[in-house]
Parts: C-alpha cells; structure tokens; sequence
C-alpha cells in the first residue's frame, strides 16, 4: 500500500494530493503501533512532500493529529514546526518526538509565537528554557514563570528576574512559583543592583516574610548588606506617609527603628525632614563625633525620648562607652533650637554648593 501511495503523491491535482494527505495521515494514524522504524520515515517523507500543497486550515486539522501521536516522524514534526505558528503551536506544544536540540533550533530559528507554544509543554528541560529566556520576551517568560514542569537554570533564572523590569506580574509570578523562590535565594547575590530594587521593592509590598527569607540566604555580607538598606529605605519611606497623614507618630517610628539598630531608616526619615540628601545624614549617624547628629536631631524637633534611643543605638553599633548616651543627650538638650536651624541653613547652602561644584 506504501509503494501506491508514493506514487500517488506524483500526481499533479492539489485536491488529490489534499486527499492523499489525509489518506496518508490516517493510514499512519491507524497504525502506529504497528509501523517500523523504514516505514515510519517513509511516511515521514511523503507527508513532508505534500505540506505545500495544503492551506493553513488542514495544515492545523493534520498538526493536531499528530501532535499526539507517541511516534510521528520526527522530520515530519519539524517541517510542521517551521510553518506558520498557527500550523506549529499544536505540535509544539504536545508533541513528544522533539529531542531538546530540536526545541532549541525552532527556538531560535523561529518567531516569538511559535517560542510561546514551546514554552507551553508539559515539561521543558532547562536547555530549552534558556534558549527561549535568552529572547527576553516578556509573554514567553511570564508562560515559562508559570509553568511547574519548565526547569529553570540558574543563569536562566537570574536572566528572567532581570528582564522583569516594569512587568510585575512576572516577578510575582517567579516569587509565587513553588520551588522557583527557593532557587531565587541562591541566585539573589548575583542579580544587577536594579534587578535586586525592583526584587526587593515588590516583596516589601507584597511579601515581607519572603523578603526575609531572601535575605538570610544571601550568604555574603555585601549582598545582604546591600539588599538590607534597600528594604530599609522602603520601610522607611512607607512609614513617611503614615506620619504625614497621622497614622504613625514621628518619635515612635524613630524609636522603633532605633531599638532595631536601623540607622539608615532614621537617615531616610530624616532626608526628609531636613530637606538633605539621605547619603548626608547617612553618613552623621554613625560618625563617632555626634555633633551634626545632634543638630539635625534638633532641628527635626524629635523628642528626648527618641533622641536617647538614637543614643543608645549609637552606643550599640560603634561599641562606645556607655557614657556616650549620656554626653549625647545633654547635648541635645543643651543646643538652642534656633541655633541649630541656623546650622542647618548653613549646612544646607554648604552642601547645594558642594553638588554644584561637583555636576561642573
């Protein structure tokens, strides 16, 4: 019947060969348990011949036929593959005769769509996943963060997290994957400093736990360190708003950061109070001589209470005498108020001048 059917394939009539197309494909259909490996390509071969002579619609009706089928003819497969992605998504999606050098070369060989319905399959190696991550194209990614059965390497992951600016669903989604937060934390360390915002940014909003999580895997200091003042200065500015609309009270916030040993949330804090760059009164909080401390803790006009956890905070971070507190907080006391608004007027025009100086 084989022999037949080679021949008839000769013919010129494009409604007969549409006809023996489907003859075909149903002959192979019917009998795939029973085809050997010689025939397998055979069929493989015609089939592949008579492609050009179908419209995309029996080309879909045949693709869905065969996307199933545990032995279609793997040259057959990729010329369905190498169609118009309508044509290849059934296959693509379903089909098992693909090895991942296959997946890999319609991957990059092909359109956007047709790395979609890769994206799409039930498993997906992580040969292939970096191949489709590695376009950086925001619907394949978010298919591929949903999709429990795609393996993601750890470069492919590190890829996907920092393709995600703007999009994000697909950093939630990558958080909320099972198992994919797990493989975040080792790669966390590693991300660009704007991946790690954006990464930090959203688990503060979404997920502080998680967040926490993160950062106790992150294993080196600098790492942690720097995810730790990102956290920071967002807590710190949400806490902003609370104060501004009377949520929270000024001193408590500052209190509360100060028990946790949180001086770059008080920085940030007050960055806004002073009207001073935060990198400024970054670097007062833990300078051994208090003295710009002190004034812009005046001039913020922070009770004795909070001034006095600062203290205490200081005490703790720079181990100094304990003594300090006390030397601290009678200075503070001791500063005439508008004295210290007169500093910080004059520290503020020092400054302006100092990053003028520096943008020329």
């Amino acid at each position: 019947m084989l022999e037949n059917l080679t021949k008839l394939a000769l013919v010129e009539s494009s409604e007969k060969r549409r006809e023996l197309m489907s003859g075909i494909a149903t002959l192979f259909i019917s009998n795939k348990d029973n085809i050997s490996d010689n025939e397998n390509s055979l069929f493989g071969d015609i089939l592949t011949k008579l492609l050009n002579v179908m419209d995309d619609a029996d080309k879909v009706d045949i693709a869905n036929d065969f996307a199933e089928t545990h032995n279609a003819p793997v040259g057959f497969a990729m010329a369905l593959a190498g169609e118009a992605a309508i044509v290849a998504a059934p296959i693509l999606t379903k089909s098992k005769v693909f090895s991942d050098e296959n997946l890999v070369e319609i991957s990059e060989n092909s359109s956007q769509d047709h790395r979609l319905a890769i994206s799409h399959r039930e498993q997906i190696s992580s040969y292939v996943t970096d191949s489709l991550i590695s376009f950086g194209e925001n619907v394949v990614l978010r298919s591929i963060s949903v999709n429990e059965g795609a393996q993601i390497s750890d470069s492919g992951l590190r890829k996907m997290v920092e393709y995600s600016e703007g999009d994000k669903t697909l950093l939630s989604n990558i958080i909320n994957r099972d198992g994919l937060f797990d493989q975040l934390k080792s790669v966390v360390k590693t991300l660009a400093k704007s991946a790690q915002t954006q990464l930090i940014k959203l688990l503060a909003d979404e997920n502080p736990e998680k967040l926490t999580a993160l950062m106790q895997i992150a294993n080196k200091h600098l790492a942690k360190d720097r995810l730790g003042k990102r956290v920071d200065q967002i807590q710190a500015k949400t806490d902003l708003q609370h104060i501004a609309n009377g949520a929270l009270d000024k001193d408590d916030v500052i209190m509360d950061f100060a028990r946790k040993d949180k001086p770059l949330k008080i920085a940030t804090l007050f960055a806004s109070f002073s009207d001073l760059k935060e990198k400024y009164i970054a670097n007062s909080m833990l300078q051994i001589n208090g003295d710009a401390l002190i004034v812009m803790c005046k001039s913020a006009d922070i009770g004795i209470s909070a001034v006095r956890e600062i203290a205490e905070m200081r005490c703790r971070i720079l181990k100094t005498p304990s003594s300090s507190v006390e030397k601290f907080v009678k200075d503070f006391m001791d500063l005439d108020e508008n004295a210290s608004q007169r500093t910080m007027r004059f520290v503020k025009l020092q400054v302006n001048l100092k990053d003028k100086a520096q943008a020329y």
